[in-house]
């Protein structure tokens, strides 16, 4: 235990503990080099965990730092992962070019190409790469390890260790706006990285507690997260974040999560967050969820979702997944991608009142605006592109938008949503929408 007013310095390159805690400052930093900790549980119990280069604040780790947590599912008990109880906690991994991207093909299973906005290598050899589906096998995806790359005029051509299980198919077309699909192509291989055991009881980290209102902060950037989430009741995501209320300044960046147990990140009552270029591969449930309804002004940008199963033991909306599931409008939803989900895409399922203990019954979010929805796109899924359900915003979000009982019956006029520049392909419906005015 490190006990509140303790600060150190990790100096061990191999360090094993069962569970650790700390109520005061722990660092890794680069003067440790690299590091492998092997642990149960870290419970952060409003302490500051750090991982960073200290010479500059906020600089990336660039040693490589491998954490294997060995807990087992104890009901009642929290093990295996990162636990933060109003804490800091800052991990800083060394960020790539390119997190991921779009529009790939490969007309054979040898090699694929990847459009770059540079005509240098986005990637090297020895990495390994993520490569989602195309056309209509929601199945077609691959994990495999670049052995050579070539490049031309704003495109490289990667050939991986291994065949892949199928080939990639890029479409265009015009429909108002110009549009390109392909497969999508993502970086795994970060210096920071957590895995668990392949015991269907994966890593997690669980923020819980006020924040931004105490001071802190939660920065998680460039961190491969493997065999994380957990099955058990209640289910647990890759990363989730429990009653946070003001979350102003805490990021989730670049982490990659990789063929997961759980949802890749739940927000249940946090407002303010920042969900940006982050990753998941072969995901059970859904991907990004903001829960409750009580959830606004976050901004969930640039994130790529491929692959989304089914688990009847997660039960709920991970039944028939969506790559991100909002239900409360006022959040800035840009920027992301979703391919082969057993369901849907996105999903705006929007909830007469904010649901939890302590929201605010008063909170109306199917009458409230939409903040953003701009420039995503959605491919190669079993059911609905964009779905939206229970969603009729008006000025006054909580009153009817008619009334003929007044002398102006249109007295809380509809307020227009746009959803501006979603592209749905290879999808059987493009968007379903009930119970919207």
């Amino acid at each position: 235990m490190i006990p509140a007013g303790k600060r150190v310095l990790l100096d061990h390159l191999l360090l094993i503990v069962n569970v650790l805690t700390i109520e005061g400052t722990l660092i890794i930093d680069e003067t440790t080099g690299s590091l492998n900790l092997v642990a149960e549980t870290i419970i952060v119990n409003q302490g500051t965990l750090t991982i960073m280069n200290p010479t500059v604040a906020t600089t990336p780790h660039t040693y490589g730092i491998t954490i294997l947590f060995k807990g087992v599912k104890t009901e009642g008990k929290t093990t295996k992962g990162i636990v933060c109880n109003s804490c800091n906690l800052e991990i800083y991994g060394n960020p790539p070019e390119f997190r991921w991207l779009p529009s790939a093909e490969a007309t054979t299973t040898a090699t694929i190409e990847v459009p770059t906005t540079t005509n240098s290598n986005p990637w090297t050899t020895s990495k390994t790469i993520l490569i989602g589906p195309s056309g209509s096998n929601i199945n077609a995806i691959d994990a495999k390890t670049i052995t050579n790359i070539a490049t031309a005029t704003n495109v490289a051509t990667i050939t991986p260790d291994s065949a892949l299980s199928g080939t990639r198919v890029r479409t265009a077309g015009t429909t108002n706006i110009n549009y390109v699909v392909g497969a999508e192509v993502a970086l795994q291989s970060r210096n920071i990285m957590m895995y668990g055991m392949d015991d269907g009881f994966g890593i997690k980290i669980e923020i819980n507690g006020p924040m931004a209102d105490l001071g802190k902060r939660v920065i998680i950037k460039d961190v491969e997260m493997r065999k994380c989430g957990q099955h058990s009741t209640p289910s647990s995501s890759c990363i989730s974040f429990n009653n946070n209320g003001d979350l102003t300044g805490s990021t989730v960046e670049g982490v990659v999560m990789v063929n997961t147990y759980a949802r890749m990140l739940t927000l249940n009552g946090g407002s303010s967050l920042t969900i940006n270029n982050n990753v998941g591969y072969n995901v059970d449930g859904s991907g990004i969820v903001l829960e409750t309804g009580a959830e606004m002004n976050n901004a969930i940008t640039n994130n790529l979702v491929m692959r989304l199963k089914s688990n009847p033991k997660l039960g709920g909306i991970d039944l028939s997944p969506a790559g991100i599931y909002i239900t409360n409008p006022n959040n800035k939803v840009t920027g992301n991608a979703v391919s082969g989900s057993d369901a849907d895409g996105i999903v705006f399922s929007l909830r007469d009142t904010a649901t939890g203990i302590g929201y605010n019954r008063n909170l109306c979010p199917s009458g409230m605006a939409l903040l953003e929805s701009q420039n995503n796109l959605v491919h190669t899924n079993a059911r609905y592109g964009l779905r939206i359900e229970n969603f009729a915003p008006r000025q006054i979000p909580c009153l009817a938008s008619r009334n003929d009982s007044l002398a102006d019956p249109f007295f809380n006029p509809v307020v227009r949503a746009n959803f501006q520049g979603f592209i749905v392909a290879l999808s059987p419906v493009g968007v379903y929408a009930e119970n919207i005015g």
